[in-house]
């Protein structure tokens, strides 16, 4: 048999796509991509009318919201550590949060965030859904588990449900998602569920050299947490790594000067189709981006917005998803909105009496103003 390959999110979304109704939802739900949600919280907003307490920034709501769900923290708590502003206002958001959930079922929708929780609590609930779930797997393995959240951990326990079939490979001092509610303590606790479980550290390196591991091998020793290794390399010694500790604005010219010196150095500096600068954002290559085009020095810009997040190809999936889910509501004015002389406040007033009436006929010519 061919083993199967996916993401979370993917192989949580294609279980409840089997489970749909025992998961509560109905066939043919659509997932909100991060614009969608933002959308959908910004409408909750606006249902809830103008309070001054409220934030009308609705990704901040969004964010608040995901800290919530992803890191099993109490909303008071993500508050004060996310949004201090807005400390000691948990009924207000919890009044949006509640809308927000309202509108989601309204529109047969899920986020991201909801395609594990929602796994995770059919499982737990419904015996039968995960015997027949579990019992399809004979092992399990995930990569990279210092990077997954309190969710992921425990929807990964539930799928071996007991079998022992589940091994997990990463390396807790690699953690980098944190920000996105990452636990690296998942890999360090991962020997407190499973006592019996065998660790194999994988201390060979093969693409970096001695003097770079010689660097990291420093920086961890100090580490009180976690498990011990010792890197060591298949390659030549190298040179000496530089750590330099910069403002972002200085880290630029840092750049720019090491550039330059090596392309005044001529036949003995290093070439710059073999210098490379690594981001962890994409956003944050704009200041250098800026300096090397003033100094008329080129460059090729590798990475960017996903295609799925390019304009044209979410018209075509908001068409594709009017088909198969008419309550979607995102989908419906984006739909809408293509059409010339239909802006946002036309479309939702055609798709309120389309959702009431379904008569697209009756939708298109129904003056703006009129109430249903």
């Amino acid at each position: 048999v061919a083993p199967r390959c996916s993401t979370f999110h993917a192989f949580a979304a294609a279980q409840l796509r089997q489970w749909a109704p025992e998961a509560g939802l109905a066939s043919g739900f659509t997932i909100l991509d991060r614009a969608e949600t933002d959308a959908m919280m910004k409408k909750a907003v606006q249902v809830l009318g103008s309070s001054k307490s409220i934030p009308k920034v609705a990704s901040v709501h969004t964010d608040v919201y995901n800290a919530i769900r992803n890191r099993d923290m109490p909303l008071s708590k993500v508050l004060a550590e996310w949004s201090p502003l807005h400390a000691g206002r948990e009924a207000e958001f919890a009044s949006v949060f509640d809308e927000y959930e309202r509108l989601k079922s309204e529109s047969n929708a899920v986020d991201f965030d909801d395609l594990v929780l929602k796994l995770e609590n059919l499982l737990r609930e419904d015996e039968h859904v995960r015997h027949t779930i579990c019992w399809d797997i004979d092992y399990l393995l995930v990569d990279e588990y210092q990077d997954t959240n309190m969710g992921q951990a425990r929807l990964t326990s539930l799928l071996s449900s007991g079998r022992n079939n589940v091994m997990v490979v990463g390396d807790e001092s690699q953690s980098i998602y944190a920000f996105r509610g990452a636990v690296f303590k998942n890999i360090i606790d991962f020997t407190k569920l499973y006592p019996d479980a065998t660790i194999m550290k994988l201390e060979d390196n093969y693409r970096s050299s001695q003097q770079i591991l010689d660097l990291a091998n420093a920086v961890l020793a100090p580490v009180g947490e976690g498990f011990r290794k010792c890197l060591k390399s298949h390659c030549d010694l190298g040179e000496k790594p530089l750590v330099v500790t910069l403002s972002e604005r200085n880290e630029a010219h840092f750049v720019i000067n090491e550039t330059i010196k090596q392309i005044r150095n001529g036949k003995t500096g290093l070439p710059l189709k073999q210098m490379a600068v690594l981001f962890r954002k994409n956003s944050e290559s704009s200041r250098l981006e800026t300096m090397l085009t003033q100094v008329r020095i080129p460059y090729r810009k590798f990475g960017g917005r996903k295609l799925a997040l390019e304009d044209h190809v979410k018209d075509v999936l908001a068409i594709i998803r009017v088909f198969t889910n008419r309550n979607d509501v995102m989908a419906c004015k984006r739909v809408l909105e293509m059409c010339e002389g239909i802006g946002e406040k036309k479309s939702k007033a055609i798709y309120e009496v389309l959702a009431a009436t379904g008569d697209i006929q009756k939708a298109l010519s129904t003056p703006i103003d009129q109430k249903v």
